[in-house]
């Protein structure tokens, strides 16, 4: 029902107002007890979003802003409006055409919300060359790393080259950095398509090992991923290119799934609802020559663009402990002399 007084009007009273800022608050706040990753990712997220606020921000605003800021921000929201939508379901052309006019008369904006102020999801395209680190302690056992490449905007075969990438690399780099270092339970590698960039994450949550050498870790498996890329089997790439084809191309059992996946093609793909179909196809059409070549082009040395998120928690648990010649030399057991014979 459209004609709502919920969409014109605040339809809570102060009282409680204040009770769902304060509920905010206090999951802004207990934020910071989160795992370690987790900061990574918030961090990921306010590096490449164009518009974004920090936790600290948000409780800053969420401490200031009272009932009165609440009513005033509706009644100006609405001087502006701009409606892009989408239907799905047993709806015909007319009914749609008829919500939506509904829809726009029920919010009663004066004028058209100008193209230029229109919000519009953008990433960062950081800069070639680009090879930053980025700290932040926390008061935890736990510290994590996430050693991000970003690449140039996407071709469909290098959104195919991508998603067979993080198929073969997760696994690799899981039962490297898991099973045989023991860096640490959460760890995983993934590619992701941003906007139509590709970015590549490789991201371990320890309490044994300090970020700084997890970062030197990620780095050196993935030396050795690119150096090995001939001794993948046309076996094994068909394999995995196989499965990635089934992921692309599974069939949605649920009303639920299919309107999530409408949705996301209508709204994050910008109407792009062949985007399934041209990837499968790229999928199907790569050759394993051609992945070869890709892949160390993409986290090549010349022209990078790379950021290293070190979340720092406590070393009380790690391996190796900072020290000072002057400790390791008292904590000894003593010197040693060769015995005579």
């Amino acid at each position: 029902e459209f004609t709502s007084p919920y969409l014109t009007s605040v339809r809570i009273d102060e009282a409680k107002f204040e009770i769902i800022c304060e509920k905010q608050l206090r999951i802004l706040r207990n934020k910071a007890k989160q795992p370690a990753q987790r900061h990574a990712f918030d961090i990921f997220t306010q590096i490449i979003r164009e518009v974004t606020w920090n936790d600290a921000q948000q409780i800053a605003v969420l401490e200031a802003v009272n009932y009165a800021d609440l009513k005033d921000y509706v009644e100006r929201s609405r001087q502006e409006v701009y409606l892009r939508g989408f239907a799905y379901g047993n709806l015909g052309t007319d009914q749609v055409r008829q919500l939506a006019k509904t829809l726009g008369t029920s919010l009663g904006g004066d004028g058209v919300l100008p193209v230029a102020k229109r919000f519009s999801y953008r990433v960062v395209k950081m800069a070639p060359g680009t090879s930053a680190v980025l700290t932040k302690p926390i008061d935890s056992n736990e510290s994590a790393c996430m050693l991000v490449y970003q690449g140039d905007p996407l071709s469909e075969e290098n959104r195919a080259v991508l998603r067979i990438t993080s198929q073969i690399m997760n696994t690799r780099f899981f039962q490297d950095l898991r099973t045989l270092q023991q860096t640490g339970y959460l760890v995983h590698a993934s590619g992701m398509d941003l906007e139509g960039l590709p970015f590549f994450y490789f991201l371990s949550q320890s309490s044994v090992v300090a970020p700084v050498s997890l970062r030197g870790r990620f780095q050196s498996f993935l030396k050795h991923f690119v150096d090995d890329l001939g001794k993948i089997s046309e076996e094994e790439f068909e394999r995995t290119r196989g499965a990635v084809i089934a992921e692309v191309l599974k069939k949605r059992n649920s009303f639920g799934e299919e309107l999530s996946w409408n949705y996301n093609a209508a709204f994050r793909l910008k109407g792009d609802f062949e985007a399934e179909s041209r990837l499968a196809a790229a999928l199907k059409a790569l050759t394993l020559e051609q992945y070869q070549a890709a892949v160390p082009a993409f986290f090549a040395d010349e022209g990078v663009r790379r950021v290293s998120i070190e979340i720092v928690g406590t070393s009380d648990r790690h391996r190796f402990q900072p020290s000072t010649l002057e400790d390791l030399r008292a904590g000894a057991e003593g010197w040693w002399e060769r015995p005579a014979r």
